[in-house]
């Protein structure tokens, strides 16, 4: 049903807070599937907010609900940062978002 409603979404340098994630595997069984929903992280490698091991662990999470995540490592990128190369990649996704919800 998310999937109907919501075509896609993007995550700028962020991780899945310790209570979603317990709730997950608390509840397992009932979570929503998020198979073939597509996500888009972006994460810079110098981010001093969240450790970019630990937002790997949240995108492991996604994927094993069957999200299908795309993954941007930013080198060189603090958390506040700014890199051209995000910019494009996130125009690129919502674009082919918008192109598979016309189609």
């Amino acid at each position: 049903a998310l999937a109907w409603k919501i075509c896609g979404l993007f995550a700028r340098r962020g991780l899945l807070q310790p209570e979603t994630v317990q709730d997950y595997y608390s509840s397992h069984e009932n979570a929503p599937s998020l198979y073939g929903f597509p996500v888009l992280a972006t994460h810079g490698t110098n981010d001093e907010c969240v450790d970019i091991d630990n937002a790997w662990k949240s995108y492991g999470l996604l994927r094993k609900c069957g999200a299908e995540l795309r993954f941007k490592q930013l080198e060189g990128i603090w958390h506040n940062g700014w890199s051209q190369d995000e910019t494009d990649t996130i125009a690129e996704f919502v674009g082919s978002l918008l192109c598979g919800w016309h189609s």
